[in-house]
């Protein structure tokens, strides 16, 4: 978490420096979920006219988005495990039979 109350720090950066904590913090929420420690993250919205970002945030926030591609690539892999395993279990049909009718 980065200290907003540092001296120069522009309302814009400190608005955009909350959003990465909570960014960060739901990365840290997602892989805590792959690691069937927590529920998965609900959906999220960026606030509305942040502008853009400050030129100090951007090594940071490029960081999160490479963090956020790793989390899209093990979503898409647990999607397409779960997928497979769909398409089996339709293929061989219903598992219990009731033989008596």
């Amino acid at each position: 978490m980065t200290d907003d109350r540092r001296p120069g720090a522009e309302p814009g950066e400190r608005r955009w420096s909350a959003v990465l904590d909570e960014l960060s913090a739901r990365l840290v929420a997602y892989r805590q979920a792959f690691a069937g420690a927590g529920p998965f993250p609900g959906p999220y919205a960026a606030p509305e006219g942040l502008g853009p970002l400050p030129a100090a945030l951007a090594g940071r926030a490029e960081m999160i988005h490479a963090a956020q591609g790793d989390v899209e690539q093990q979503l898409r892999a647990r999607l397409g495990a779960l997928g497979s395993l769909m398409r089996r279990s339709e293929q061989r049909g219903p598992a219990l039979l009731d033989r008596r009718a």
